[in-house]
């Protein structure tokens, strides 16, 4: 363009309007996050000031439970009277004698086992309390607002409840006599409320792929399960009768696990989030046209209502005049996306609660209708350097666990005790076909793996004592590729980067990177991982740890996931072949631009990634 031209634009522009127009959108920007500060600030959950006289024998809403059990302890005396009465070492004090005596014993011991439980619930409540507070956009959800408001309820309440019973067993330990509801498949009634028949049988109703809150009874408007079968509409068993609970005996420790207390609900973030739309999409209902093709429209305000209950949970709520809420942990990211949006329009104005639905059913809606996924796109147009930058957060422990003679943990690692930690991650997400991850077998060893939390009591583990699954070949469901700054063959986080010295920082380099979850079967590893303090997410079968691993030692696993290309610079790869070659030429780049900021070439360093010559990685 002409220099003339560009003189005769600028002549033209009123530059203080425009700066004036900048300042004021600064300004309401400004004001929408104190706002949103203000907000948050009112919202947050009260401290529960524990008293630590209500724990244990002297929780006056105790009283009642402890006299009952007391009763009991006083039945079985006095039923067993013939064999107490006989000296339990005594060589008259046979097998029923014996049992009789170790029973009692064990009754005496319950009160111990409330005070036991009474500062573990409290210690339990300090440590979700401290993590939702500080930590907002990792622990501040639903779910772990709720166990906030469950935790002192329970204990207030005396542990009381309609569906659960303390008692003893046999041995004379606690026991919990937990009653659940059945459930039935709904069957259509009359407005009288009476069945209505068919053929003689009553009729079934099955959940609607339109959204009606009421179900249908007709099998062919009826929602698909992932067997292709009808989804039957389940209701709760309702006779007045005692067969309408299944009744189950556990422990007294495992009832309290099943609680969900000692379980810290971490938020979805943008690796998970494919998942969360899958449960969007599920929701979108729809009828069939005259051309025998679904049609949304008519029925997208029952599926948004059906999504709203799923985005905001048992106590979630929104305020749309300061642009902020709480919502589900497997939606938050929901947020996120919207705002952004907004800031890419520069758009000053608060998120609201519809426009957040709106969101969620565009997306399920973009995936039930098979348009083009936010992951698919940024595969498609990957070039040199598509990846963009996010911190995964994490948390350490500022006291590492020590061990005996043995390699057995000698104190566990207390919530309290924990500081934040950043990941630094430059990336996107991987072609994960119809799944929300690739699985690939990665070997859980310490000198080689990243954990993102308690990750400096795991990279002090040498034996399977303190981890069972410790140099096992683990599955690695990896969601995210990139880069991330190694040191010494492990990701490193921004704190610990800090404490390097200059010479140890030259040693840093940016290698090619998978971020995801270690799958773990069963249950043997979850008392090792609560005393590292290593937390984990339970699953079907198993248990789920955040992780980051080098990629570069699963090349062919990456490569082979699956089969979709993409063209490059005329040549046809997989699109996990491109993203990793990215990866890795994106690696080398950033390594050269850290250590020319180590060295103070600050002009090298601060300049675009496409002012390298890149040419020379390419091999």
């Amino acid at each position: 363009m002409p220099i003339a031209n560009v003189s005769d634009i600028v002549g033209r522009r009123d530059l203080v309007a425009e700066a004036q127009g900048w300042s004021d959108q600064m300004i309401k920007w400004k004001k929408l996050k104190m706002m949103q500060e203000e907000h948050k600030e009112k919202t947050k959950p009260k401290p529960y000031k524990f008293d630590l006289a209500e724990f244990g024998t002297d929780n006056e809403a105790m009283l009642g439970l402890q006299e009952d059990l007391n009763n009991q302890a006083y039945q079985f005396a006095m039923a067993n009277a013939d064999v107490l009465r006989i000296d339990p070492y005594s060589e008259d004090c046979g097998p029923n004698c014996k049992r009789a005596h170790n029973a009692l014993n064990n009754m005496k011991g319950a009160a111990k086992i409330f005070n036991t439980y009474g500062n573990d619930l409290k210690d339990r409540y300090d440590y979700l309390s401290r993590l939702y507070h500080e930590q907002p956009d990792v622990y501040g959800n639903d779910e772990n607002y709720q166990k906030l408001i469950d935790m002192p309820g329970l204990w207030k309440q005396g542990m009381g409840g309609e569906t659960y019973n303390f008692t003893f067993g046999p041995d004379g330990r606690l026991v919990v006599d937990t009653k659940k509801r059945k459930q039935t498949q709904k069957i259509l009634t009359d407005p009288d409320g009476n069945p209505v028949l068919k053929d003689g049988q009553p009729v079934k109703m099955y959940i609607a792929k339109d959204g009606n809150a009421e179900g249908t009874e007709d099998p062919s408007k009826a929602r698909k399960g992932e067997d292709g079968n009808p989804m039957p509409f389940m209701v709760d068993m309702d006779t007045g009768q005692d067969t309408d609970y299944e009744t189950t005996q556990k422990s007294f420790g495992n009832w309290l696990t099943d609680l969900g207390f000692n379980d810290v609900i971490t938020n979805t973030g943008a690796s998970g989030f494919d998942k969360t739309v899958k449960s969007y999409a599920s929701m979108i209902g729809y009828t069939v046209g005259e051309n025998g093709q679904p049609v949304y429209d008519n029925s997208s305000q029952q599926s948004k209502e059906s999504i709203e209950a799923f985005i905001f949970g048992g106590t979630g709520f929104w305020n749309d005049e300061a642009g902020d809420g709480r919502l589900a942990s497997h939606s938050t990211y929901l947020e996120n996306l919207v705002k952004q949006e907004k800031v890419d329009k520069n758009d000053a104005t608060p998120v609201t609660k519809q426009e957040l639905i709106d969101k969620a059913y565009e997306l399920g809606l973009n995936l039930t209708t098979g348009k083009v996924t936010k992951k698919t796109t940024q595969a498609q147009t990957s070039g040199l350097l598509a990846f963009s930058p996010y911190n995964i957060p994490g948390a350490n422990y500022k006291t590492v666990v020590e061990y005996d003679e043995n390699k057995n943990v000698l104190q566990s690692a207390k919530g309290t005790d924990t500081t934040a930690t950043t990941y630094d991650f430059i990336g996107g997400g991987l072609d994960t076909g119809r799944e929300s991850s690739i699985s690939i077998s990665y070997r859980l060893n310490p000198k080689e793996v990243t954990l993102m939390s308690g990750d400096n009591n795991f990279a002090t583990v040498t034996s399977s004592t303190a981890l069972e699954s410790y140099m096992d070949n683990a599955d690695f469901l990896a969601s995210d590729i990139g880069i991330a700054p190694f040191y010494k063959g492990r990701a490193i986080s921004k704190e610990d980067i800090e404490k390097l010295s200059f010479e140890e920082k030259k040693n840093i380099t940016y290698e090619p990177a998978l971020y995801g979850q270690f799958f773990l079967p069963g249950t043997v590893d979850r008392n090792k991982l609560d005393a590292l303090g290593i937390q984990y997410a339970k699953t079907e079968g198993g248990l789920l740890i955040q992780g980051i691993v080098n990629a570069n030692k699963k090349k062919g696993s990456i490569i082979g996931s699956t089969t979709n290309k993409v063209n490059v610079n005329g040549e046809e790869k997989t699109i996990n072949q491109a993203l990793l070659d990215d990866a890795v030429i994106s690696g080398k780049i950033q390594t050269e631009k850290w250590l020319a900021g180590l060295s103070g070439d600050v002009d090298n360093q601060n300049q675009g990634n496409n002012s390298i010559d890149t040419s020379k990685y390419n091999n």
